[in-house]
């Protein structure tokens, strides 16, 4: 067998037209280390050179003149490379491009998975030995059908179709590479493969009739159909195979047109939904133009109508017949009645002589006068209702002279819908008149139970006369009163700690399942110990008011600060209305925790009194009000010896120096800082005098319990030449604490607390004197403001003074020319020049020049 596929091979090798090297070979007289180059051809596995997109196909690599001891040059460096229409390597024709050379050199061969369908031609060459190039023809068709691949489109049009009609959906089939499959392939799937589905805009879905597979076109695609029916803008699916994988471009946008009026099918709808009518009003009727499918045509249809009385069958003329559109669709059709009795309405096209619904309509008209404006309904029932509770109101029918229009019961309808249009309430109306309700009466009182809370709209008729202008009535029905069946258990982390913002949610509903809202302001948070049946402190527990999420759901939060308290606990979640107080117990778990140390201090400090040897004290029990001191909220629980609960405390000043006092038992721990160095250094060397030290720095750190830090607080001096600097002051609290539900612990993560305080030399001016200087400032500024409005008001009524003296002046100069001879007029020049001087000087002082020259 191994001989006839070397034998096979090597036939193929000669069929191949190897590409011989064009080199010259050197001999072996030039060269004694001779080695033949080798040389290389290319040919099918088993012949095989037609594939499907995504097979492996192999070409078996032939080797000549090469021996054993340059195989594994070869297969070290040997390049082979396969070149499909000008793309080598992988490409959008062939991918996984290997030359696999392990073994011997019979088992060597190049692989690749084919992708394009159709006919190629595939270039063979290796670069290293330069043998030259193969070629080997190959053929691939596509695989099958892939529906993510296969692309859906309209057929025929746009996507613009007549209900009833048919939509043609034309698919491109495609295998999972993108290869079209070819038309009469024979692993195209049939009927059953495609479907499609249909939705409105808004995803609502909606049902297409008479679906069908027709096979190929003659253009080589698939054609599918369905048959719309409802008319409207929709979202058409495509989808192939059995898990329902939609087709490229899908889904389609289809819009189908209603067809034409079909008269059997159209409709009528009494306007505001009653058929009893009130004489002398308007008989109104909406006419629904609609397809053989039930959609409304926008068209306008020319219908007619004929009135008969019931009784005598005789026909009823109508004089002022109108039919007018009042939207697509809808025509309004309406008459004045003016006879009482029972009627029956046909409405018709006269031309296809056919009726409307293929039915008539029966009215009856009634005798009544009441007036739409003039009559009306009153009563708490006809703004607002609660959900359980029954509400009333009173309806009073008058006619257009405000005098009593009395009716029979039958003839008052009152309509309470929802303005969701979720829900109805069914009224009763009794009239306010002795006897039974066949009586006519001009009062009625109308009861409802509401059950659903929401907005509703009360509609009040009289026949088909609307009251109150033919508009609703707005009403509100809110809900019950809380049940705490139904209202869901409140919502709470069983275990919480303390500092800490819990929260807690309930969620309210009364006995017909409505969101109690608008209650926060009586719903209230109280603890009450577990083992303890009173409430606990209030200033221990912080509670937080409701906040209201207007779903009938309420969240609150609250801290335990339950001064050192931990363990079991109860909350009582109140809520209280006008049926009662209901509660609601929550049981909790409180953890304790490390609380922070407080530091007392105010934010600045005055240094009063003479300056000391040792300079300013900070602070004197006796001297100020203040307080000073450091205070460990967990040394009352701390279960061991207290002088073992210590703190760190820290004292640094900006600028200048602090003193302070310690006992020499803690001189282990002091801390100081000095000028120019920000580091804390321990003590190298000190003095102690009746078993006290003196510390002197720009800081100070020690530990020590409660005791130790407030003694030093209050031997704690300044010194310094700054008349206001900051002192800084931070304790920590090592991790200290009471003691967890069992005490085997004491220790948690460390808390520290820092505060600074502002230490002034001068002391401050008391609130009365600053007081009577600010007031003598202000009367000061206004004695100021006064003198100078007195000064420009002296200012201005000289100017003014003084400008009409001028203008005075200049008038009687001009007035005594005038009166002069004409004789005195022509004086010399020397006397003209003496007598123009004055008027000349007045007028730079003001006057009017321009009149002064044109005389």
């Amino acid at each position: 067998m191994a001989n006839s596929v070397a034998l096979s091979l090597l036939t193929l090798a000669l069929l191949l037209c190897v590409a011989p090297s064009t080199a010259q070979e050197p001999s072996p007289q030039q060269d004694t280390n001779y080695a033949p180059r080798p040389a290389f051809a290319f040919g099918w596995l088993d012949d095989r050179s037609a594939f499907r997109a995504g097979d492996t196909a192999v070409i078996v690599i032939m080797a000549f003149d090469l021996p054993d001891a340059n195989v594994s040059a070869v297969r070290r460096s040997g390049s082979f490379t396969v070149t499909v229409r000008g793309k080598t390597g992988n490409s959008t024709y062939i991918a996984d491009v290997r030359a696999r050379l392990e073994g011997a050199p019979p088992s060597w061969n190049i692989t690749f998975v084919p992708l394009r369908a159709g006919e190629f031609v595939a270039v063979l060459e290796e670069e290293r030995f330069a043998v030259g190039v193969s070629t080997l023809q190959y053929a691939v068709a596509a695989r099958d059908v892939h529906p993510s691949a296969s692309l859906a489109s309209w057929m025929y049009f746009s996507g613009y179709v007549v209900a009833g009609s048919k939509a043609f959906v034309s698919v491109i089939p495609r295998d999972a590479f993108g290869n079209d499959v070819p038309r009469g392939a024979d692993d195209v799937p049939g009927n059953g493969y495609f479907r499609v589905s249909g939705s409105y805009v808004n995803g609502t879905a909606v049902e297409f009739l008479d679906f069908q597979y027709n096979g190929w076109t003659g253009d080589g695609r698939l054609s599918l159909e369905f048959v719309p029916t409802l008319a409207g803008d929709f979202l058409v699916q495509v989808y192939g195979d059995n898990i329902n994988r939609t087709l490229r471009d899908s889904p389609l946008l289809l819009t189908v047109k209603p067809g034409p009026t079909d008269i059997a099918k159209s409709t009528a709808d009494w306007k505001h939904g009653t058929n009893v009518l009130q004489i002398f009003s308007k008989m109104e009727i909406f006419i629904n133009q609609k397809d053989s499918y039930g959609n409304l045509v926008p068209e306008i249809h020319p219908f007619d109508a004929a009135v008969v009385e019931k009784a005598s069958n005789l026909s009823v003329p109508v004089g002022d017949l109108r039919i007018e559109a009042v939207t697509e669709g809808i025509q309004l059709l309406s008459f004045n009645v003016g006879e009482p009795g029972e009627f029956v309405l046909t409405i018709f096209d006269l031309q296809l002589k056919q009726k409307l619904s293929s039915m008539a309509y029966i009215y009856n008209v009634f005798v009544g006068y009441s007036d739409g404006s003039n009559s009306f309904a009153n009563g708490s029932g006809i703004a607002q209702s609660v959900a359980g509770s029954v509400s009333s109101f009173m309806v009073y029918l008058e006619d257009q002279y405000r005098d009593p229009s009395p009716v029979e019961t039958a003839m008052l309808q009152v309509q309470i819908l929802s303005k969701n249009g979720s829900s109805a309430v069914n009224p009763i109306m009794s009239p306010m008149v002795a006897g039974n309700s066949t009586l006519q009466a001009s009062h009625f009182n109308v009861s409802y139970t509401p059950e659903i809370a929401g907005e509703y709209d009360i509609w009040v008729l009289c026949g088909n006369i609307v009251l109150n202008n033919g508009n609703p009535y707005a009403m509100t029905v809110s809900p019950g009163a809380v049940s705490t069946f139904i209202s869901t258990d409140p919502l709470f982390e069983p275990r919480v700690k303390r500092s800490v913002r819990n929260e807690v949610t309930v969620r309210l509903r009364d006995s017909f399942m409505n969101p109690v809202v608008s209650l926060e302001p009586k719903l209230r948070l109280q603890l009450t110990s577990a083992n303890i049946p009173t409430l606990v402190n209030t200033s221990s527990f912080a509670a937080e008011e409701f906040v209201n999420n207007k779903d009938g759901s309420y969240t609150t939060h609250y801290v335990a600060r339950n001064e050192d308290f931990y363990g079991d606990d109860i909350i009582m979640l109140s809520a209280k209305n006008r049926n009662g107080i209901e509660d609601s117990k929550l049981h909790i778990f409180v953890e304790p925790i490390n609380d922070p140390p407080v530091i007392l201090a105010p934010k600045s400090i005055f240094l009063g009194g003479k300056e000391s040897r040792e300079g300013y004290q900070i602070f004197d029990k006796q001297r100020d009000p203040f307080e000073f001191s450091i205070v460990e909220p967990d040394l009352r629980r701390y279960l061991g010896n207290k002088s073992h609960l210590l703190l760190v405390l820290s004292l640094e000043v900006l600028e200048g120096t602090l003193l302070m006092t310690l006992p020499s038992g803690i001189v282990a721990t002091a801390e100081l800082k000095t000028d120019g160095n920000n580091h804390w250094q321990s003590l190298q060397a000190y003095v102690a005098i009746a078993h006290h030290f003196v510390l002197r720095g720009t800081g100070i750190r020690f530990h020590g319990d409660v005791s130790d830090c407030n003694n030093a607080m209050q031997r704690l001096f300044y010194q310094g030449a700054s008349h206001e600097t900051r002192l800084y002051i931070t304790v920590n609290d090592l991790g200290n604490h009471g003691c967890y539900p069992d005490c085997s612990e004491m220790m948690s993560r460390p808390l520290s607390t820092a505060k600074t305080v502002r230490l002034v030399k001068m002391k401050p001016m008391n609130s009365r004197r600053a007081i009577l200087v600010g007031s003598a400032i202000a009367i000061e500024i206004l004695a100021m403001l006064c003198l100078g409005g007195v000064l420009l008001y002296f200012l201005v009524k000289c100017m003014s003074q003084l400008r009409g003296k001028q203008i005075d002046r200049v008038n009687d100069e001009v007035r005594t020319r005038e009166q002069m001879p004409s004789h005195q007029m022509s004086l010399s020049p020397s006397d003209d020049a003496g007598y123009c001087s004055a008027p000349a000087a007045v007028l730079s002082l003001g006057g009017n020049r321009s009149s002064f020259q044109q005389r």
